[in-house]
C-alpha cells in the first residue's frame, strides 16, 4: 500500500497541473482576423457589403472587449463562462473574417481585372486559410470542456445528458476542422488547374522582422495580462 505522503504528493501534483493547463488556456490572446490577401481595387459603389462588414466588425469588438475583462478579472467568472466567452469571440472572428472577404470579392466583381478568376480564387483560398485556426481554436475550448466535465461527471454533479452533448460539440468541431482543411485542399487543386500564380498571401520576409534590440533595451516584463488590441478596418475599406 502507498504512504499517505505518497498520496498527497501526487493529489498536489495532479492539482498544479490543472491549475497550469486552465491558466495556459484562461491567457491565450484573441485570434484577430487579418486583411483579406490579395488586395482589390476599393470600389465604394461597388456593392453593400460594407453595412455587413461594419456589424460583424462591431460584434467582434464587443466579443473581444468582453472576453479581455474576464481574463484581466475585471469581472469575476468561472472556468465554463470563459470558455464560453472566448467561442463567442471566435464565431464572432470567423464572421468578420467571411464579411472582409466578402466585400472583397464584391469589390473584385465589377474591377474585372485580367486575372479576376484567379483573384477570385485567391480569395476564397484565403479566406479558408484564415479560418482555419479559429476553427482550431474553437475546437481545443470544446475538447478543454469535455475534460473539465469529467470529473464532473463522475462526481454526478452534472448529468449524463449535459455530458454528452459536449463530447458531441467537440466531435463537430473536430468534423470542421478536418472539412475546413480538406475545402483548402480542394481550393489548392482548383488554383494549380487554373494555373495561377501568387495566390497564397507571402511569408514575412526577414527583412519585415523587427530588428533585436540589445538587453538594455528590453523593458521589464510587465506582471499583469497583456490584452491583444481590437482590430480596427481601415477607412479607406469602409467609407
Amino acid at each position: 500500500m502507498r504512504s499517505k505522503p505518497f498520496a498527497m504528493t501526487v493529489a498536489v501534483v495532479s492539482a498544479l497541473a490543472g491549475i497550469i493547463v486552465m491558466a495556459s488556456a484562461s491567457l491565450a490572446g484573441p485570434i484577430n482576423p487579418t486583411q483579406p490577401y490579395p488586395n482589390v481595387p476599393n470600389n465604394p459603389d461597388a456593392c453593400k457589403a460594407k453595412q455587413i462588414l461594419r456589424s460583424a466588425q462591431s460584434v467582434y469588438d464587443v466579443r473581444v472587449k468582453h472576453y479581455n475583462r474576464a481574463m484581466q478579472g475585471e469581472t469575476t467568472v468561472t472556468e465554463d463562462e470563459k470558455r464560453r466567452l472566448r467561442k463567442e469571440m471566435n464565431e464572432a472572428g470567423i464572421a468578420l473574417n467571411t464579411a472582409k472577404y466578402d466585400l472583397a470579392k464584391c469589390q473584385n466583381n465589377p474591377a474585372r481585372p485580367a486575372n479576376k478568376d484567379c483573384v477570385d480564387l485567391a480569395l476564397e483560398l484565403n479566406r479558408l486559410l484564415d479560418e482555419l485556426p479559429l476553427k482550431e481554436d474553437l475546437e481545443k475550448g470544446a475538447k478543454e470542456a469535455v475534460e473539465a466535465a469529467k470529473p464532473l461527471l463522475a462526481r454526478r454533479a452534472i448529468s449524463l445528458e449535459s455530458y454528452e452533448l459536449l463530447v458531441l460539440a467537440a466531435t463537430l468541431a473536430t468534423d470542421q476542422v478536418e472539412l475546413t482543411k480538406q475545402l483548402i485542399a480542394d481550393q489548392r487543386a482548383a488554383i494549380l488547374a487554373e494555373n495561377c500564380k501568387d495566390t497564397e498571401r507571402p511569408a514575412p520576409k526577414p527583412s519585415d522582422k523587427q530588428p533585436s534590440l540589445p538587453p538594455s533595451a528590453i523593458p521589464s516584463p510587465v506582471t499583469s495580462t497583456t490584452v491583444v488590441p481590437t482590430m480596427t478596418i481601415p477607412s479607406d475599406t469602409i467609407n
